[in-house]
């Protein structure tokens, strides 16, 4: 990955306070790139910084850069717990396996 200039980060990251903005940035990396919800977490929380993603979540800096660099995996209740901050949640959904379907 290329690195962008330091002004361009301090820019992506002031917007990032605005927690409309970031839940936007987060559901875009969802919905428009097909990312996975923790891909999205981990880019959003970056672009928003660790240290002030823990102070949003009352996670701790330690267990939020574990999860970004895949160390550490999350279960649903943290995930929402994760989620919380950008006013979203999970919700499971069970669908009908179609490969045992007949033509």
């Amino acid at each position: 990955m290329s690195r962008r200039s330091e002004s361009y980060d301090k820019y992506i990251a002031e917007k990032m306070k605005d927690i409309d903005y970031a839940r936007e940035s987060l559901l875009t990396s969802i919905d428009h790139f097909g990312d996975s919800v923790e891909e999205a977490l981990k880019y959003t929380i970056q672009q928003m910084g660790i240290k002030e993603f823990s102070a949003l979540s009352n996670i701790s800096i330690q267990n939020i850069s574990d999860f970004i660099k895949g160390t550490r995996k999350l279960k649903l209740e943290t995930l929402d717990k994760y989620l919380a901050v950008f006013k979203l949640k999970s919700k499971i959904v069970v669908i009908e396996d179609e490969e045992d379907e007949v033509a």
